[in-house]
């Protein structure tokens, strides 16, 4: 089964894993977590990096054992070019190249991409804020009979949303023919 990274960046925590798909689900394989250095984008970016290193030795897996990098940030970010372009939760993370830093180190592919969102946890704490926008997106995407039974399931994966989402970005990208077989 073939494994992935999955590098989680946040305004107050970052981590990385390393996961394979299970059926429906996500099996982390290996964790770390530690807290964002605000201020230091490439000092974080090199944390991460270490800390992915470290995770692939105690692992077992060989340096490119794994098919691809994903990435989870807030945005706004580019995904054509990999660029974290200057998100409020993160300063001076100004046009930071993350996909290119992380394919660069571990040559493989990094796939940095603002499409795939978990909002349940978000949409859980922040309800009375999003509820009229979740609202107009259901009622614009939905197919109008179906309308009446979408809703937005609170997520109960806690601190491990950011974690599977950046997983589930390099596994997507991989399925799209992104990473090499």
């Amino acid at each position: 089964m073939p494994s992935f990274a999955g590098i989680d960046i946040g305004g107050t925590k970052c981590a990385v894993v390393l996961g394979t798909p299970k059926e429906d689900t996500i099996e982390i394989l290996a964790k770390e977590k530690f807290p964002t250095m605000v201020g230091d984008s490439y000092g974080t970016l090199e944390m991460l990096s270490e800390a992915l290193k470290k995770l692939i030795k105690e692992s077992r897996l060989s340096f490119g054992g794994f098919q691809g990098i994903g990435i989870s940030c807030g945005g706004p970010l580019d995904s054509k070019t990999g660029m974290i372009l200057s998100p409020p939760n993160l300063p001076e993370w100004d046009h930071i190249p993350a996909a290119a830093y992380f394919q660069s180190a571990f040559q493989v592919p990094a796939v940095l991409d603002p499409d795939a969102v978990v909002i349940g946890s978000i949409f859980a704490r922040s309800r009375n804020l999003l509820w009229d926008a979740c609202d107009e997106v259901m009622k614009r995407e939905c197919l109008p009979g179906t309308y009446a039974h979408c809703r937005v399931l609170p997520s109960k994966l806690g601190d491990t949303v950011g974690d599977l989402a950046a997983l589930s970005v390099t596994i997507d990208a991989c399925d799209k023919g992104g990473c090499p077989s």
